[in-house]
């Protein structure tokens, strides 16, 4: 398999690059690309054509991500297998995807944080933002004929949406917020929506998505103004979700929260006093104060050292970190988590599957995220589509790396 693609540089913009790929399913795949490395693959990846991906946030902060550049990014793709099955594809190309023998993490249901996974487009493995990619067999989730393919290309994000839910567990009678509700923040919404019994306040910057937020099953929505950005604005909701992928928005979360922030974000940057806000939402760790804390999963003092300089992981993937009720405060988190007794949990990727289902339930909600397409391109055009992602005016930006 050959064929040209674009793939992201330290700098932030697309070259182009021609990629080969040698092998099979059976044996393991041997890629190389044209400015220069090559990557062995082991049995368990199959060639697909892909049809669209779509641009998330985590895209966007690539460059500030601690992976190895330059590679093809998106991992929000809808593509099709050689034998014809239209699919979407789970991002972990961990022992379980790849039909191989389970490690203990994969064993233990937790494949999503197996230690040997490559990830889709964003660590050493390509993604879609190219014709073609090789992807884990067991990753391949169909698509029935019911979804279109607009409504499919938000199943990787739905399913995101769905396991916040899944981690958080909002209670009946809660007042819930959703901070930065654009790409992932709507889905959260509408998944609240849902599931019913809370208050959803959707709090954008921008008073253009209030009427968006309401669509997708918002009863409030209020434009954060700069004295909630600066953080000086009393707690006033039970559960805060983090969709905003800035800084800011983790700032702003916390201000709000009663009892809990769940984080989203993966933007690569210091956030609120901690340096490895995205290896925590990667690992998915929550954060609490060491006498709300379940002792068994409590396995450190919360510090730079979530991930260490040794890469020794000191805390397990979906565990918890304990703060002291004493400890120094390094930042707005800690203080909040040490003082109010705050508590911040975090998800990342979910359950295609379960995302699948949902869309293929509900042809209204397809009908809906189609009208959030604002923008598309062609594979040749993502410095264009990056830029478009960035800018205030869009929503959900696709690329189709066929066409041209």
């Amino acid at each position: 398999m050959r064929y040209a693609a674009w793939e992201l540089h330290t700098d932030g913009r697309h070259r182009p690059v021609e990629i080969e790929a040698h092998g099979e399913v059976a044996s393991g795949w041997r890629v190389s690309r044209s400015s220069g490395g090559e990557l062995a693959l082991p049995p368990g990846y199959a060639p697909v054509d892909v049809l669209r991906c779509g641009v998330c946030s985590t895209d966007l902060a690539r460059t500030h991500l601690p992976f190895a550049l330059p590679q093809v990014g998106g991992h929000e793709l809808l593509a099709r297998t050689r034998e014809g099955r239209r699919v979407v594809v789970e991002i972990n190309a961990s022992c379980a995807a790849r039909g191989a023998a389970p490690c203990a993490t994969c064993a233990a249901g937790l494949d999503r944080h197996c230690p040997h996974r490559l990830v889709l487009g964003i660590d050493r493995l390509d993604g879609g933002f190219a014709p073609h990619a090789l992807v884990p067999v067991g990753a391949c989730v169909d698509v029935p004929d019911a979804i279109t393919d607009d409504a499919a290309g938000f199943a990787e994000p739905l399913a995101a949406a769905l396991r916040a839910l899944e981690v958080a567990r909002p209670r009946v009678g809660d007042r819930v917020a959703v901070v930065g509700p654009r790409k992932l923040g709507l889905l959260i919404i509408a998944a609240l929506r849902a599931v019913g019994g809370v208050h959803v306040t959707a709090l954008p910057r921008r008073a253009a998505l209030a009427d968006r937020c309401r669509a997708f099953g918002a009863d409030d929505v209020v434009v954060l103004d700069e004295d909630e950005d600066a953080g000086t604005s009393a707690p006033r909701f039970d559960l805060v979700f983090d969709t905003s992928g800035s800084p800011a928005g983790l700032a702003t979360a916390i201000a709000l929260a009663r009892r809990e922030v769940h984080l989203k974000s993966t933007h690569g940057r210091d956030a609120c006093g901690l340096r490895h806000t995205t290896a925590l939402v990667v690992d998915e760790l929550a954060l609490v104060r060491e006498d709300r804390a379940d002792a068994a999963r409590s396995e450190a003092a919360i510090d730079d050292r979530i991930v260490p300089p040794d890469g020794v992981r000191r805390v397990s993937p979906c565990g918890s970190i304990a703060i002291a009720r004493d400890a120094q405060a390094t930042g707005p988190l800690v203080r909040a988590i040490r003082d109010r007794g705050l508590r911040l949990t975090s998800s990342r990727c979910g359950d295609l599957r379960a995302a699948i289902a949902a869309l293929a339930a509900a042809p209204a909600l397809q009908a809906l995220l189609a009208q959030q397409i604002t923008h598309r391109f062609a594979g040749d055009q993502l410095d264009l589509a990056f830029a478009a992602a960035a800018s205030p005016d869009a929503i959900k930006v696709i690329v189709e790396p066929r066409a041209s």
